[in-house]
Parts: C-alpha cells; sequence; structure tokens
C-alpha cells in the first residue's frame, strides 16, 4: 500500500509535489501558532443574579449541587458578590421579580419598587468597587412571557408601557445603577429609557437585547412545559438575520451604548455587526441593500428621522461608529451545560464554556465589552492553571 500510495503522489503536478514534499519537511501539521488570539480573563464576564426579597435564605432556580443559581435575596446576594469581587469580577447583572402576577394591571408599580430599593441598596453597600446593571424585564413581565403594563382586561397597553419604562429608567438611574438593559420588546424602548436616565445622568450607559429572538432556549423553566409559550409575538423570528442587524443598528441611533446579543449561540450577529460598524461606506452599502431599504420603508414610523435617508444614515453613522457589543446567556445554555456536567464532570462543561466564550469574543471583534452569565463564579472558580 505504501508503494502504490507513492507512485499515485508521484503522479501529481511536479510543482505540487516539490511544494508540498518541501512543507512538510518543515512543518507537518496546520497549527500556525500556540499563542491564543483572544483570552477570557474574569473581566470579560458578569454575574447574572435574580434577586426576588429583601431578607431570607437563598434558594436554587437552576442546577446540581456542583453548581447551582440561585434566587437571591439582598443578604444571600451580598455575600455571593463579596466572593465574585475577590475574583475579580466587578460585575453583576441584577434580574430582579417578586412574587406579584405582572398579568394585572397594578403589579408593576411593586415592582419598581423592589427594583429601586435592590439598586439603591446594593450601591450603597459597595460604592465604586461594583457595577451594578439593572434588567428592566422584571418591570412588567407577565406569566405569558410578554413584556408591558396590562389595562384592566390583562391586555399590554402600550402607552402606558413606555411612560411607565421612562420613570423606571429615571428611578433605577437614580438608584444608582452602572448601566440599565431594555428588553427587546417594543418599539422606542430605547428612546424612551435613554432619554429618562439622561434627566438623571447622561453618563449612564444603556444596553439592549436589540436582537431578541423567539428563542425556546430562554425562559427555560416555562418554555421547557409549553413549546409553544417562546411566540410572544413581541421578539423577533429566529434566524432573521437582517431584522435582527436592523434593530440593533436603531437602538444604537437611540442612544443604546452596547448591544448585548441574546442568545449568545447567535454569535455571527456579532461578527456582522463588527463588519457593519467598521466603516462609513459599509454601513451606508449595508442599509441600501434592498432587504433592508425594504424593511425600512414599510416601517417608515419606526425608522423616521434616523435610518430612512441617506443623510440621516450618514449622520447617525457617527454616533454609532465606536458602540460596542455582548452576549448573554440565557436559561436554556446555562441548564444545558449543568447537565453536562452533572453526566461528563466539570472538566468537559468548563472546557466547552470557555470554548464558546472565546468564539463570542473572537466574533465580536474589536467591539467585545463582555459576556453576561449565570456561571461567572463557577468559571473563574475552575479556571486551570492551563487552558487549552
Amino acid at each position: 500500500m505504501a508503494t502504490r500510495s507513492s507512485e499515485i503522489f508521484q503522479r501529481l503536478p511536479e510543482s505540487t509535489v516539490q511544494r508540498v514534499t518541501n512543507a512538510v519537511k518543515a512543518s507537518n501539521f496546520r497549527r500556525l501558532t500556540e499563542v491564543n488570539e483572544v483570552s477570557i480573563t474574569p473581566s470579560d464576564l458578569i454575574q447574572s443574579m435574580h434577586i426576588g426579597r429583601l431578607n431570607g435564605d437563598s434558594t436554587v432556580l437552576i442546577g446540581n449541587e456542583s453548581e447551582r443559581y440561585l434566587s437571591h435575596s439582598i443578604d444571600s446576594a451580598k455575600a455571593e458578590i463579596d466572593d465574585l469581587l475577590s475574583m475579580g469580577i466587578r460585575k453583576v447583572y441584577l434580574q430582579l421579580y417578586t412574587d406579584a402576577d405582572l398579568t394585572f394591571n397594578d403589579a408593576h408599580a411593586e415592582a419598581l419598587e423592589h427594583h429601586v430599593a435592590v439598586t439603591s441598596h446594593l450601591q450603597n453597600a459597595y460604592g465604586k468597587d461594583l457595577d451594578i446593571i439593572v434588567d428592566t424585564a422584571g418591570l412588567c413581565m407577565g406569566s405569558d412571557i410578554r413584556w408591558g403594563v396590562r389595562s384592566a382586561d390583562h391586555e399590554i397597553d402600550p402607552q402606558a408601557t413606555i411612560e411607565f419604562l421612562a420613570l423606571a429608567a429615571f428611578q433605577i438611574a437614580q438608584a444608582g445603577a452602572s448601566a440599565l438593559c431594555t428588553v427587546g420588546r417594543f418599539n422606542h424602548e430605547a428612546e424612551v429609557a435613554r432619554a429618562a436616565i439622561d434627566l438623571h445622568n447622561d453618563q449612564i450607559e444603556l444596553w439592549a437585547f436589540s436582537t431578541n429572538s423567539e428563542t425556546p432556549n430562554a425562559y427555560f423553566d416555562v418554555t421547557s412545559k409549553d413549546m409553544s409559550r417562546p411566540n410572544t409575538g413581541q421578539k423577533l423570528r429566529v434566524g432573521n438575520l437582517d431584522e435582527m442587524l436592523l434593530r440593533a443598528v436603531q437602538d444604537l441611533c437611540e442612544g443604546v451604548t452596547m448591544m448585548l446579543q441574546k442568545p449568545i449561540e447567535s454569535r455571527h450577529v456579532l461578527t456582522e455587526m463588527n463588519r457593519i460598524l467598521s466603516s462609513e461606506e459599509v454601513f451606508i452599502d449595508w442599509l441600501s441593500q434592498p432587504r433592508i431599504q425594504s424593511y425600512i420603508t414599510s416601517n417608515s414610523p419606526t425608522f423616521a428621522g434616523t435610518l430612512d435617508t441617506e443623510l440621516n444614515q450618514r449622520h447617525q453613522y457617527l454616533k454609532v461608529q465606536g458602540r460596542n457589543v455582548g452576549a448573554y446567556e440565557v436559561s436554556g445554555t446555562y441548564t444545558t451545560s449543568r447537565m453536562i456536567e452533572k453526566t461528563y464532570g466539570t472538566g468537559l462543561a468548563w472546557a466547552m464554556a470557555h470554548e464558546l466564550f472565546r468564539e463570542v469574543k473572537s466574533s465580536a471583534g474589536d467591539r467585545f465589552s463582555t459576556i453576561v452569565t449565570r456561571g461567572a463564579r463557577w468559571f473563574v472558580s475552575n479556571f486551570p492553571e492551563s487552558t487549552l
């Protein structure tokens, strides 16, 4: 067989035989370097935290004995935050909720009080040592996984929702949040939140789930029991890349500081965002494509004054060219990691998370800012002395 292989090889073009023979003598394998182009450090990660009450013990939301994601009180949250700070993780992403059913029209006021109380308490406790990012989902997310203030008949009231978001953004900014994150459900939620935050302090950042899609991977504890639940009618359809990119750009035009990709698996969106924002020429060329123009012209009230003319587009590029992107790990991704850990061990679960995080950072390029994950503390505490 070896002789036969050699005979076939020698029948290849002479230039190929010579070049390949010389090359494999110098180096057999395809790896060009032993240096990783990207690496993950604790400062790249933000720990997600659910806080449902002011006092009491924590309870398990997701996980197993070796790694559990908890529902905290303020007291138990502070104990975890102390650990995070000691590991070099200095940012927390607060997901705040109460026991109130937010499908009722008066429950959102109680939810806002809770958001303000928790944010204020943690800001007073940690000051500049801790960056507090507040998710707005818990302000008015109903049990039907639809977001918005409800009318007396439990239907979402768009005007009341936007007005409430303005109030919430202003009060949460006053309470000491470093950043607020909008949920990617309502037209112009970013514009309203940005303007309301600026009434208090225009240095506070605004993040957004601009490309939020109807993924069954999110709200895993609910969607796993009823696969019709992810279709809220509020979020983008899975795989609609053009729509996602246009929504992200529009949010940046409305004042978003960072687009947070949800779910984390759709990292191709980050690559495209990095490309689109790379130069004014690329930005205008992308917006001029027929399929993008079709979205803009058929939704003219949404894009009027921002992306509806080339003159406006060039003006907007000057505003958005320096914006960053990040990614958010939804509950289904975290749960899958825990299942892998339980079945195959921490080593494989950690290596897979490490691969995912590096791919995200690589996809985002120079615009990479952060990854929000329920497992930041777990990831850093299991970081081996040497990594692949």
